[in-house]
């Protein structure tokens, strides 16, 4: 395999020290703050980020030309923004150099306002900015025809979208030809993810080729992921071997993908060692932001005292430094007192932290706190609000909350359509209890009357997913009939699902229904087989109906011998029962 000329950060510092004393470091020293601005670009890129912010500071009060000062106020924004998580800070940076007339910091505040890195996606401000400089930024032109393409629906592109496409392409395959890695690699992921131009594989994996050829790190990364994604064992040895070829020379880019992919079974089994292993060379190596997975790692080994309390240690570390997701899990953490006694008011707080973050779980949890009163007290409207906010931020799991809310006139007034929009999401996602809600409210006819179809359409559906409740509801549907005439056969279809899951009502159910002589389906002799289920599985009321069963010899020919077992165990579990004297067997 090819080795890729990854520079180490002796390496990197080393070059800027020889440009800064070669012939050509006169232009660099003639103006002020861009000898800082080189420095500090190859410390951020080696992890060195305290070093690079002081550097970069520095090098603004000394900086006078308008150029270098919007590039040192870019690089400090970019800092802020993906290493210290201080999106507020950031933009106040980016702001500086987009007054200076930056275009990278316009499509960075953009991109901020698109993801909803100051708390909530704002599309709007994000597509102003992308208008700003599209026709000389292809990548902004890119980001603005994504938009308004998820403005309109996501269907197939307008005529404006793939007019902004084209031009983005055209400039971008010309500054890839020219060397920038930067080009190749919006390229690579314009075609990787299909929406806005045809998914090319081949085009994915030739421009991040040539973006690995320059020294680009993240390429190598994203073509890994590539085959990574292709699903095929071949094409993951590929990805390893490159990984860690990688990862051996320092890369830690490589690293960290390295320790995603052992976590998730990339390469086979889940492997928890070797992730931590990568994981934590990346974090040696000066990777930011590691805590948060290697804590996470810890966790999932155990509740261990010992690996519990350091993987809390973990995630405090992490919440200081501003990890939002870290901040929800250490909240669920002391919510259910995992690791000592619950602390309520400690985990709401940290709720509300990774809320205002926008992070959609923080969110999420927030509204589950308020709704409960845990840390806080109980206020319904707050808890909606929360829930809305996440669904906003892009949370799933939230519209079952939401939903939920709706169809209770929990914190607002019932109303039965949103709270089917919001449940349906939630069923569509997997959601069983959202199945549920919805068979049951169609089946009540909240709203719009009863729709009992429906309602059994979502208890199918639910009940395909492993709900027992869902299965009886179910049956109980079928044998009121659907559109006015029961069905039987499907009813104790149903009821046998529930009942081969454990469920004794369900048992009793059927040796009723096949017990039934003016049914269709009655046969005696599946009534008693029923009974004996529910019966050996403890259940009292069956065990002396069981005994009256072969008594009277239905469905099998008549057995004292099983009446005595059955009505002596019934005597046990029943004292008192008069089982026995009344069949006569003394």
């Amino acid at each position: 395999m090819t080795r890729l000329p990854i520079p180490n950060a002796a390496l990197l510092l080393a070059s800027v020290a020889g440009l800064l004393l070669c012939g050509c470091a006169y232009t660099i020293e003639e103006k002020p703050g861009s000898a800082e601005l080189l420095k500090g670009d190859v410390l951020y890129r080696v992890g060195e980020t305290k070093r690079a912010l002081e550097t970069v500071e520095a090098g603004l009060v000394r900086a006078a030309d308008p150029e270098i000062a919007a590039r040192l106020h870019y690089q400090k924004g970019r800092l802020f923004a993906i290493e210290q998580g201080d999106p507020q800070t950031a933009m106040r940076e980016l702001a500086a150099a987009r007054r200076l007339g930056y275009a990278p910091a316009t499509r960075l505040m953009a991109e901020m306002h698109a993801d909803g890195s100051l708390g909530e996606p704002d599309p709007a401000a994000a597509i102003a900015l992308y208008r700003e400089i599209y026709a000389e930024d292809p990548r902004a032109a890119l980001g603005l025809a994504r938009l308004l393409h998820e403005a309109g629906g996501g269907t197939a592109p307008d005529a404006m979208v793939r007019q902004l496409v084209r031009g983005a392409i055209t400039a971008l395959e010309r500054d890839a030809a020219a060397g920038r890695t930067s080009a190749a690699r919006s390229l690579a992921g314009l075609y990787a993810d299909g929406k806005l131009a045809p998914r090319d594989d081949a085009k994915v994996a030739q421009y991040l080729s040539s973006a690995i050829k320059a020294g680009d790190e993240a390429a190598l990364v994203d073509l890994a992921s590539v085959w990574l994604g292709a699903g095929l064992d071949s094409q993951a040895q590929r990805a390893r071997l490159l990984l860690e070829d990688a990862g051996g020379r320092g890369s830690r880019p490589a690293m960290v993908e390295l320790g995603r992919a052992f976590r998730n079974g990339a390469f086979g089994a889940p492997d928890p060692a070797a992730s931590a292993r990568w994981y934590g060379m990346a974090q040696d190596a000066g990777e930011p932001g590691l805590e948060f997975a290697l804590a996470s790692l810890l966790l999932e080994s155990g509740d261990d005292p010992a690996r519990l309390a350091k993987a809390v240690g973990m995630f405090e570390r992490a919440v200081a430094q501003g990890d939002a997701r870290a901040a929800v899990v250490l909240g669920r953490l002391y919510a259910a007192g995992r690791g000592g006694a619950p602390q309520p008011e400690r985990a709401f707080a940290l709720f509300q932290q990774a809320a205002l973050a926008g992070q959609p779980d923080g969110a999420m949890e927030l509204g589950r706190a308020y709704a409960a009163g845990v840390g806080a007290p109980a206020n319904p409207t707050e808890a909606v609000a929360a829930w809305s906010r996440a669904v906003r931020l892009g949370s799933r799991g939230a519209h079952k909350e939401l939903g939920q809310a709706y169809a209770d006139g929990f914190g607002v007034p019932v109303d039965f359509v949103r709270a089917s929009e919001h449940l349906e999401i939630a069923a569509a996602d997997g959601s069983v209890t959202a199945a549920m809600r919805l068979a049951e409210l169609h089946e009540k006819g909240v709203g719009e009357g009863p729709n009992l179809p429906l309602a059994a359409e979502w208890y199918k559906t639910a009940a395909d997913r492993g709900s027992v409740m869902a299965a009886s509801n179910l049956a109980a549907l079928h044998e009121r009939g659907l559109r006015g005439t029961p069905d039987y056969a499907a009813a104790a279809r149903w009821h046998e699902s529930a009942a081969d899951q454990g469920s004794l009502p369900d048992m009793r159910r059927l040796a009723e229904l096949y017990g039934d002589t003016r049914l269709p389906l009655a046969e005696p002799r599946l009534a008693v087989l029923w009974l004996r289920r529910a019966a050996e599985a403890g259940d009292v009321s069956s065990m002396l109906e069981l005994a009256k069963a072969y008594g009277a010899g239905r469905g099998e020919p008549p057995a004292k011998g099983e009446v005595e077992r059955w009505l002596s165990l019934y005597a046990r579990a029943a004292p008192g029962a008069a089982g026995k004297i009344a069949y006569g067997y003394e």
